[in-house]
């Protein structure tokens, strides 16, 4: 699978929550990349800025026209027929085997969006592939604090036994905590 970004550099702020907003995408991505396991593709990750005008929020009612930042996840995969593409964000609806997955994923990628007053649409064709496209109200730019009003970093030099069934992960975790002064045993 070949991925490519496409990521406009005056790119508009949104109001989020962070971890959400990574939640969203990485399911949206991983749905795309699970559509192109059998004979790989191209997933194209896109984010920039549009105007969104009163007919195109007909389906979103609640929605104010104006100024969104839009994500785009398109992916050449085998795409969502047209007699289950209106199910997709229902709870548990899944056309995974039992044990590949829950059915949660795009309904969770829905409630997300909508609580951030946004907008999710999904278009495909099968055999093609599918875009999903998720646009987000645009916010004047807000001011993170400060570095120095950030409490300084916890450090150390007690021992610790760090325990992973990833060694990559483990090896992290060890780099990480002896920068700060701490003694590691990793396992």
């Amino acid at each position: 699978i070949e991925i490519r970004q496409e990521i406009a550099a005056d790119c508009g702020n949104i109001l989020a929550e962070p971890t959400q907003i990574h939640q969203v995408l990485v399911n949206i991505c991983t749905n795309a990349a699970q559509a192109m396991d059998e004979h790989g593709g191209t997933m194209t990750v896109s984010l920039g800025n549009c105007s969104l005008l009163a007919e195109d929020l007909a389906s979103s009612p609640g929605l104010s026209p104006g100024e969104y930042v839009k994500l785009s996840v398109n992916d050449t995969g085998i795409g969502i027929g047209q007699d289950i593409i209106e199910r997709i964000f229902d709870p548990y609806f899944t056309t995974k085997e039992v044990d590949q997955g829950s059915g949660m994923g795009l309904a969770v990628v829905h409630g997300i969006v909508k609580s951030h007053n946004g907008m999710i649409q999904v278009s495909s064709n099968v055999d093609q592939g599918t875009v999903f496209e998720v646009y987000l109200p645009m916010v004047d730019r807000i001011h993170a604090p400060d570095a120095e009003a950030a409490a300084p970093l916890a450090t150390g030099n007690e021992r610790i036994l760090v325990v992973d069934d990833e060694l990559t992960i483990a090896n992290m975790t060890t780099r990480r905590l002896e920068r700060l002064g701490y003694q590691v045993t990793s396992r």
